[in-house]
């Protein structure tokens, strides 16, 4: 099955670039004008803290790419998972969670970059689940 892929437009040098991302249950992948391709646990992260922030001003673009992003709630990497979920917060839908009930107990750190410096967080808690 082919993965399913979403073209954003991101800022270039005065004009808007367009770049690929591929995002899929296995990973998030992206196109990068270089054609570079990566699959590990610290790009992935990246990918989703991105995502959430583009949440604040492109919430249409952002909404298409969510369905692939929820498949990372189930990732092994804590980072990943928590990432996921503040990923799909910053896009107003908390209600993509409510297939994975054990995120709401997800007590392992994870640190979101946010305000200039990261912050170490849980799951549970970006949840409201204290």
């Amino acid at each position: 099955m082919k993965p399913a892929s979403h073209s954003l437009l991101f800022p270039g040098s005065g004009r808007a670039t367009p770049r690929r991302v591929v995002v899929t249950g296995g990973g998030i992948l992206t196109a990068l004008g270089s054609g570079w391709q990566a699959n590990a646990a610290g790009f992935r992260t990246g990918v989703l803290w991105a995502v959430g922030r583009l949440a604040s001003v492109a919430r249409a673009d952002v909404e298409l790419l969510l369905p692939e992003v929820v498949p990372s709630f189930a990732d092994p990497d804590p980072n990943v998972r928590g990432l996921a979920v503040w990923c799909v917060l910053q896009a107003g839908r908390r209600d993509l969670t409510g297939s994975y009930p054990s995120l709401a107990a997800d007590e392992t750190p994870v640190e979101i970059y946010r305000e200039g410096e990261f912050h170490t967080t849980s799951t549970r808690e970006l949840l409201g689940n204290r």
